[in-house]
């Protein structure tokens, strides 16, 4: 939720199916925290593919 809330303060809006939202939150939450660093990156190439500018 808190991701959808700064996308849109950020003019944004995430356009990706809710399985696969939940996909990604449920493979974030279940990793080891010794693969944070990948984690991340993962998160980041989610957002950059599944953003777009609100018009």
């Amino acid at each position: 939720m808190s991701l959808i809330v700064f996308l849109y303060i950020n003019n944004k809006w995430i356009s990706v199916h809710p399985v696969d939202l939940y996909k990604l939150a449920c493979e974030v939450s279940e990793s080891s925290p010794s693969i944070k660093a990948s984690q991340l990156k993962s998160i980041e190439k989610f957002v950059e593919e599944s953003t777009s500018y609100l018009v």
